[in-house]
Order: C-alpha cells, then sequence, then structure tokens
C-alpha cells in the first residue's frame, strides 16, 4: 500500500493528485494529515482523487508517520512511500515498483535529483519490513530514513532502481519549488546547502548510533532468513553429495553372507 504523509503543502499536494489522476488513477493513496497542520482544515475543503483514502494522526514527523501507518497495516504485501513535494511522470510506474519490491526487495524511481544513488522514495517488500521491525526507524523525524534502507539494501543486495519510474521531486535546491516553513524544518534557511537544523543533526546522531547498536543484528537476520528461504541444499543435493559433505551418514555396509 502506497502512504503518503502530508504536511503544511495542499498547494503541492494538489499538484501531486493532478500527476496521480495521469498516471495512477485506479491506485490507492493513504493520506496522513497531521491534526496539528495550519493546513489541516484547507486539505479538508479541496476535491482529491476518488482513490485517495485521508486519515487523521497526531504523528507528526515523516517517520512516526510511516512506522504508524506499518503498525496498523502490519500485513501489506508491500509499502511504499510517496512525499508530497513529488509529481508522478511515469504512467502506472507504481505497479512496476511494487513487483520489483515484493516480497523482500527494496525498490524506487528516478528522482531526477538523487537518481540511483539515494532511494529517497522507496518500495518495500511487506517481507523484509516484517522482518527488519519497521517501515521507518523509531526515532527519525525526517531526515536519514532513506539512508537506513539504502545501506540494508547495499549490504543484502536487496535495491531494485528503476530509472524508468519518474516521481519528480521538486525542491528548491534545484529551484524546481518555493522555500517553504516544511523545507524549514530540515535547512535552516533558503540558502543552506544541505540539511543543518537540530531536528535535522538529531537525525544525524540517530543514524551514526543505528549503524552501531542496531544495524549489525538486522543485517544478521535478514542473511539469515536469506539463506533459509533461498538455498534450500536439502532439495538441490543428490544423496551421494549430502554423504560427501557430511550431511547425513552413508548407510551400512550389507552383511556378506
Amino acid at each position: 500500500m502506497w502512504i503518503c504523509p502530508a504536511f503544511g503543502r495542499p498547494h503541492r499536494l494538489k499538484e501531486l493528485a493532478r500527476s496521480w489522476e495521469r498516471c495512477q488513477p485506479a491506485t490507492r493513496l493513504n493520506v496522513r494529515l497531521w491534526r496539528g497542520d495550519p493546513f489541516y482544515l484547507e486539505y479538508k475543503k479541496l476535491n482529491w482523487p476518488q482513490t485517495w483514502r485521508f486519515y487523521d494522526s497526531d504523528a507528526k514527523g515523516c517517520g512516526e508517520a510511516l512506522n504508524e501507518y506499518f503498525e496498523l497495516h502490519p500485513d501489506e504485501p508491500f509499502y511504499g512511500f510517496v512525499a508530497d513535494d513529488i509529481v508522478l511522470r511515469t504512467k502506472l510506474g507504481l505497479e512496476h515498483l511494487q513487483a520489483l519490491a515484493i516480497p523482500y526487495f527494496i525498490s524506487y524511481p528516478n528522482d531526477t535529483i538523487q537518481r540511483h544513488r539515494i532511494c529517497t522514495h522507496f518500495c518495500i517488500g511487506g517481507d523484509l519490513v516484517r522482518e527488519v521491525g519497521f517501515f521507518a526507524h523509531t526515532g527519525f523525524h525526517h531526515g536519514y530514513i532513506d539512508m537506513v534502507w539504502l545501506r540494508i539494501g547495499l549490504e543484502a543486495g536487496l535495491l531494485r532502481y528503476a530509472p524508468h519510474i519518474i516521481f519528480q521531486h521538486k525542491h528548491f535546491l534545484v529551484k524546481t519549488a518555493e522555500w517553504d516553513e516544511t523545507y524549514a524544518a530540515s535547512y535552516g534557511a533558503p540558502d543552506s546547502k544541505q540539511p543543518d537544523t537540530l531536528i535535522s543533526m538529531a537525525d544525524g546522531e540517530m543514524f551514526e548510533k543505528y549503524l552501531k547498536e542496531q544495524h549489525p543484528s538486522i543485517m544478521q537476520r535478514i542473511h539469515r532468513e536469506l539463506f533459509v528461504n533461498c538455498e534450500d541444499w536439502d532439495e538441490w543435493l543428490t544423496p551421494e553429495e549430502k554423504i560427501r559433505l557430511g550431511l547425513v551418514q552413508s548407510p551400512a555396509a550389507e552383511p556378506v553372507l
């Protein structure tokens, strides 16, 4: 299922909605509205695609919203993240990302900024999310959520980049969007070149802590699960190979009469 945590940008979400109706007219999108959003009532007044489902939440940050959604819907075949500052450019591209992700992979589109380098928007197979235990790591507000999945994908060989599926990421840094208060939460000023607020620095510290304290055990679980589910040695090996490898004992020789 696809989720979009909207925040402070009804006009940006409206642009996504227009592209959604062009490219994914039959696809459902779950849109989180934060109850404390100053534009909360404006979202309610506007008309949206019929396939969109809005729900209210007290989870403010992007990471909090994604993980809350996973906790509420723990059995989905996939979990896809769509930001409210993108525009879809590829018809039926979401179906391709879903197919690439299910059941245990991390697929991601071409955002026209980071492209293959970072999975800024991601679709993750449900089995992998359940194995890891989160859709967005608990404690991250906004930044570094994609970096967690990038590291997991790189170290387990699970990344599936789709350069032909375009999620145009309209961002003030590349002059395709205007500066707004949502950007201000991560970037201290319009002339900032990278996230530098207290919130973004806290996310950076959380990422380093995650790499030291949790990432190794998560990777061990993933590698073990991949081995169990993908490498069925018992089925492949012949009886002779099993004996040679010491997996089974050689049958006792028949007594001489």
